[in-house]
């Protein structure tokens, strides 16, 4: 990947007839980020009678950002945005002069917009040469159209993925095993080493951020990347595997990816630490919990040939007073009801397990769910294969919202508790959504207040 040097300073966007003015500049005055950052910031341009003006106004928004004190969920979290804001603030504002104010409130402001006080997010690893090549790829972008529409955490976070990923074949689309290397062997690339971790594991790991680099001076950390995304981590300690985790962070391996993990620790004869060793024959006995399950689904739902014979002689043994959804529903412990029209009404609605979600069970979710126009109790989307609520109307307890596929809420028009939308990226509109009557916890995601202005919400909302 090319990796630029960064050499934008304020002159090069100065319109020759805007550097002494008495008058009020306007908007065309302002080419490249410049012209992005007036718009994405509302400046008062109106204000400024020449490009010096605009600068100070970046400046003096540059100040409220790192005189923030940016709080966290957990003391760790504190401690890690501390540090690694540190290293941004001192490069980006002392140590590369060739950024302007502009520049410096475009790039800080979008590193810090998701770090909140409640949650435990963390901003992205610095790459100076990756955000060199960032910063004039955008403004060559916003020089041929200044009106380009931009995610500037996002371009910046595939860039550094390509980045550690360019001596892979796959590149940052790839599907395969990457393995880096712990200090004791590559004490001359540590450093970059703690980086790449950081950059390529899940968001929900440790090694995301602060324990990328004790656990990298303990063993190698392998990383099963599917199209890109990290799927398994397995950390070392020596040569021997001291744990496997997936997606949920939960210290259980996915069963979805069990057979990748097992044909690749065979490949490479990886040893087990006695923890390792427990976490994968577990595993293997969910494996046959599941297919139990699987073969009492089927039974539930299909007639046995010796069941279709006794219907030959007017003997009915097979249940046909229930639909399979509702038998379904009824065998993980939701209770079932319908209305005048045949649509069914749900006690609850959950994932089967918390580990394994309906598609872990051959069961298509978003079939089954086609049919529930009302969810009596809670509902928990976390871990569903659901893509949009489709006919549900209305749900009386709490609505979670987070971590899961949804990208649309469907005919969904009231919420009877609280609705938990924070860290959900996928939701682009609220819908036919009306009535939320608790509490609206919007942090993370892609909503802000204003967005639910036509919603009526019973208490606060949370951004």
């Amino acid at each position: 990947m090319r990796i630029a040097q960064t050499n934008i300073n304020s002159q090069k966007y100065q319109n020759k007839n805007s550097t002494i003015s008495f008058k009020a500049m306007k908007k065309a005055d302002f080419r490249g980020i410049d012209f992005a950052v007036v718009e994405k910031f509302k400046a008062p341009i109106e204000r400024f009678n020449a490009l010096i003006d605009f600068q100070n106004w970046a400046g003096n928004l540059v100040e409220k950002i790192i005189n923030t004190n940016f709080l966290g969920g957990k003391a760790e979290t504190v401690a890690q945005r501390k540090g690694m804001l540190k290293d941004w603030f001192n490069y980006v504002i002392e140590e590369n002069g060739a950024y302007t104010k502009a520049i410096q409130l475009l790039i800080l402001s979008a590193i810090t917009k998701n770090l909140r006080e409640k949650d435990d997010n963390l901003p992205p690893t610095l790459n100076k040469g990756v955000l060199a090549d960032c910063i004039n790829d955008l403004n060559n972008e916003l020089e041929k159209d200044k009106k380009t529409l931009f995610d500037f955490n996002k371009m910046y976070q595939n860039k550094l993925r390509t980045y550690y990923l360019e001596d892979t074949k796959t590149g940052e689309n790839g599907t395969k095993w990457v393995v880096i290397p712990s200090k004791e062997h590559d004490p001359k690339n540590f450093e970059s080493n703690v980086e790449k971790l950081k950059t390529l594991s899940h968001k929900t790991w440790c090694t995301k951020s602060y324990n990328a680099e004790p656990y990298l001076k303990e063993g190698d950390f392998h990383v099963y990347l599917e199209d890109g995304e990290p799927k398994i981590g397995v950390r070392f300690i020596g040569d021997t595997i001291q744990e496997i985790q997936g997606e949920l962070n939960n210290s259980k391996i996915p069963v979805k990816y069990f057979d990748i993990v097992n044909t690749y620790i065979k490949k490479h004869k990886l040893k087990f630490s006695k923890n390792a060793k427990n976490q994968f024959y577990e595993v293997k006995k969910t494996i046959k919990e599941i297919n139990k399950i699987k073969q009492d689904i089927f039974k539930l739902t299909h007639e046995t040939l010796f069941e279709k014979t006794l219907k030959v002689f007017g003997i009915n043994s097979f249940d046909r007073n229930k639909t399979n959804d509702e038998k379904i529903y009824n065998y993980f412990g939701i209770n079932v009801k319908k209305d005048k029209n045949g649509m069914l009404i749900l006690s609850e609605y959950k994932q089967p397990n918390k580990y394994f979600n309906y598609k872990d069970y051959n069961i298509n979710e978003n079939e089954l769910f086609k049919n529930v126009i009302e969810i009596e109790g809670n509902a928990n989307f976390e871990n569903s294969d659901l893509i949009s609520l489709q006919n549900l109307e209305k749900i009386n307890g709490n609505a979670f919202l987070t971590n899961c596929k949804i990208t649309s809420l469907g005919h969904l028009k009231s919420i009877g508790g609280s609705a938990y939308l924070y860290d959900n990226h996928k939701i682009t509109n609220l819908g036919n959504l009306k009535h939320i009557q608790g509490f609206a916890y919007i942090w993370g995601s892609k909503f802000k207040a204003i967005d639910l202005k036509k919603i009526e919400v019973g208490c606060e909302i949370w951004e």
